[in-house]
């Protein structure tokens, strides 16, 4: 099974062409613990955050010094794929995205622009969302202050 096949990897390599607009085997390879690599393009911006989770190269060229850093450097490759495991929970769980594609929905139907939300600031770890007249993301520590907000 490719699980088996992930779990097992030191490092996942995307799609290093980046011509998907979503690249699920990248967001698979995290939620196995597995640092991505890949180019910064398309949907791989969205799906592999920079420096925490894996590495984005901006040309083919960075792709071998990429993979290598991460084989050499036990603790980054730790690092990274426990983020990685972390972000893959936190962002795409199923309890995450169908909240957000049903209000995509709802927006179309009512002849609305949906409106895009960025993923959240790495800092944002544990914090509360509260939507606000689905227009607004609150970002929340547990004494309420405000630590982001997008609109």
């Amino acid at each position: 099974e490719k699980y088996d096949v992930f779990k097992e990897s030191a490092v996942g390599v995307a799609n290093p062409m980046a011509t998907e607009t979503f690249c699920l085997c990248a967001i698979e390879m995290e939620a196995c613990g597995v640092p991505v690599v890949s180019r910064r393009k398309n949907g791989l911006v969205d799906t592999v955050m920079d420096g925490k989770t894996g590495i984005l190269y901006p040309d083919i060229s960075g792709l071998a010094p990429a993979i290598i850093r991460l084989l050499k450097d036990e603790h980054l490759n730790r690092e990274m794929g426990q983020a990685a495991q972390e972000f893959a929970r936190d962002f795409f769980l199923p309890e995450r995205i169908i909240p957000e594609w049903i209000r995509i929905f709802q927006e179309v139907s009512q002849d609305r622009k949906p409106v895009y939300h960025k993923p959240l600031p790495a800092y944002a770890k544990c914090v509360q969302i509260i939507y606000t007249n689905g227009e607004k993301i609150w970002i929340t520590t547990e004494n309420e202050s405000v630590l982001w907000c997008m609109e």
